[in-house]
């Protein structure tokens, strides 16, 4: 069995993150570029940025405060000036440092150029009395692989950051296998995603800027258990993209991701009675499945990440309630049959309609396969072998990384200038 190698994966990808965690990361890429230069007056800040990040920085809140995209997330970066914070930098925004920013923003121009890669790519200048700083972070979302303060490098990793990427070498037999057997005083990071998550769900703060998903769907839910999963789930993915200043265990680079492949499986193992045992075993194969088939996508993907996530929720509501192999494999099937249409048109609070999609699709999925009913062979790109299918729908996601992808890239860029 493959159970060390799993757990130390989701070690990796379960991660402690406040907001969204694509202006995060530019933050982040500014705050380094700030801490490097020790300089006091600030004279200009300029920012190449991937398209991917453009798309998913350009309309989602910040949290503890109504500011929105990117000029705005590099300027807080630069400000408060303390990388070690990591994804959780933005827990230091306070009023003094909202207006601050605005002031500086308002005052000045902050150059944002869109580079042509198909991964995460951040570089931050910074301008001060004393000379320039360039920060660059590359493929993962606090990989800093340059550091440089005039004609200074501070640091550079020569590695080629794609060989860190690894694509998993285990099946989701294997994962299965580990979320029967790993031993449960090693899931301490599952555990802690458990308690985060379920606290932001139970005491987000409801942001002004929200859609409104969850509360709507609370409304007519009516004490109906799936109505009820979906309202909690929605409404923790409204809450966190209005800009909510709780944190939440994010999963391989996505908050999202993090709340749904946990907090339905909560929400079910609440109300059938489930033992917590086989609770956090559920929550573990959810957050693992959801783990290994973004790995084969890759961080910046062409198709919604919640269908990916919710890829992981099918096969632990399943758990819930069965062991079976068959059935949880099945429940997979069934969801990639489902909602792998669903492209990605960025992060905003609009989200929460597909995150609450994906987890009324998780809910069906798994029923279905409990009673060994779902999605055919000879049906669409449905294969035997459940790998085959998860092979299947990372290819059409890179496919739609392409035309598609910078279809969507080019809207939203021109809606951003024209609201300018």
């Amino acid at each position: 069995m493959k159970n060390k190698q799993i757990l130390e994966d989701l070690n990796k990808a379960l991660i402690p993150a406040l907001g969204c965690t694509d202006p995060v990361s530019i933050a982040y890429a500014a705050s380094c570029a700030r801490d490097s230069n020790p300089g006091n007056e600030l004279r200009s800040i300029s920012l190449k940025v991937s398209g991917g990040l453009i798309k998913n920085a350009a309309a989602v809140y910040i949290p503890n405060t109504d500011l929105v995209g990117i000029t705005y997330a590099a300027v807080l970066g630069v400000m408060i000036n303390d990388p070690s914070l990591e994804m959780q930098l933005l827990s230091k925004v306070d009023e003094e440092l909202v207006e601050r920013t605005r002031q500086y923003v308002q005052a000045n121009t902050v150059m944002i150029e869109a580079v042509d890669y198909d991964h995460l790519f951040i570089q931050v200048d910074v301008e001060t009395d004393l000379g320039r700083s360039t920060s660059i972070i590359d493929h993962e979302y606090t990989h800093l692989a340059y550091l440089r303060f005039n004609d200074v490098v501070l640091y550079e990793d020569k590695r080629d950051p794609s060989l860190n990427i690894n694509k998993p070498n285990y099946t989701i037999q294997e994962i299965i296998d580990f979320a029967k057997t790993i031993p449960l005083d090693q899931l301490d990071k599952v555990k802690q995603a458990i308690r985060m998550n379920r606290y932001f769900c139970q005491h987000k703060d409801e942001q002004s800027h929200e859609m409104g998903v969850g509360n709507r769907l609370h409304q007519e839910s009516k004490g109906h258990i799936w109505l009820e999963i979906i309202s909690q789930t929605a409404g923790s993915s409204d809450a966190r993209m209005a800009g909510s200043g709780n944190p939440v265990m994010s999963n391989s680079g996505s908050g999202n991701q993090g709340l749904l492949t946990i907090l339905p499986i909560l929400l079910m193992s609440d109300s059938l009675n489930v033992d917590e045992q086989t609770q956090l075993r559920a929550c573990a194969l959810s957050a693992a499945v959801m783990m290994t088939i973004k790995k084969k996508f890759g961080l910046m993907s062409g198709i919604c990440s919640a269908v990916v996530a919710s890829c992981g929720t099918a096969a632990g509501l399943t758990f819930l309630q069965t062991q079976d192999e068959s059935k949880i494999k099945l429940a997979i099937h069934n969801i990639i049959a489902n909602v792998s249409g669903i492209h990605c048109d960025g992060a905003k609070t609009s989200c929460a309609l597909k995150v609450s999609t994906c987890t009324f699709a998780a809910l069906t999925s798994s029923s279905l396969a409990l009673s060994d009913e779902g999605v055919s062979v000879e049906h669409g790109y449905i294969e035997e072998n459940i790998e085959d299918t998860i092979d299947h729908l990372a290819a059409l996601s890179r496919i739609s990384k392409g035309e598609t992808d910078q279809k969507i890239i080019e809207i939203i860029t021109c809606k951003q200038r024209q609201t300018k």
